[in-house]
């Protein structure tokens, strides 16, 4: 794996961006503050996330998590992902059906209080622009969900 840290390495090659504080959301779709890489024009990259979770209350839609990875004349030429989550304390995976656009809510019911992580895997080709491919999250419900220290965005440009 190539140089980590708060801004990645440039150019080709793998870039990891880590979680050193917990990041709580309300209601409204968000931007992750660092989970966040930026691509080179008509890149092509292969991305994961890893994202640690945290939920206040127990509704139908506890913590809603994307990936994006730009919007408008830069948007990106493809995205296609897929997810999974899992409690903690709990063998139980739950996968998701694979998803062709970036944006697209997955939405995750967990009991109150609970943790645990969803995983976020697939390809993004960029347009002609740079953009920025990222994680978005927020809170199904008025408590609040926080994204937590530990949780990792990192991609390899082809």
């Amino acid at each position: 794996m190539g140089p980590q840290g708060p801004t990645g390495p440039t150019g080709a090659g793998h870039i990891l961006k880590y979680k050193a504080a917990d990041e709580s959301h309300g209601t409204t779709l968000a931007d992750d503050a660092d989970l966040q890489i930026t691509m080179d024009a008509d890149g092509v990259y292969e991305f994961e996330a890893f994202v640690l979770f945290t939920t206040g209350s127990n509704n139908n839609s506890d913590f809603e998590v994307t990936i994006d990875g730009g919007t408008g004349g830069g948007a990106p030429a493809y995205v296609y992902w897929t997810s999974s989550h899992q409690v903690n304390g709990s063998t139980t995976v739950t996968n998701v059906a694979p998803i062709l656009t970036g944006g697209t809510i997955t939405d995750i019911d967990v009991n109150s209080g609970i943790s645990g992580v969803v995983r976020m895997r697939g390809v993004i080709r960029n347009a002609s622009s740079t953009q920025t491919l990222k994680v978005r999250f927020r809170s199904g419900h008025s408590a609040g969900t926080s994204a937590l220290r530990g949780s990792f965005l990192k991609a390899g440009k082809f």
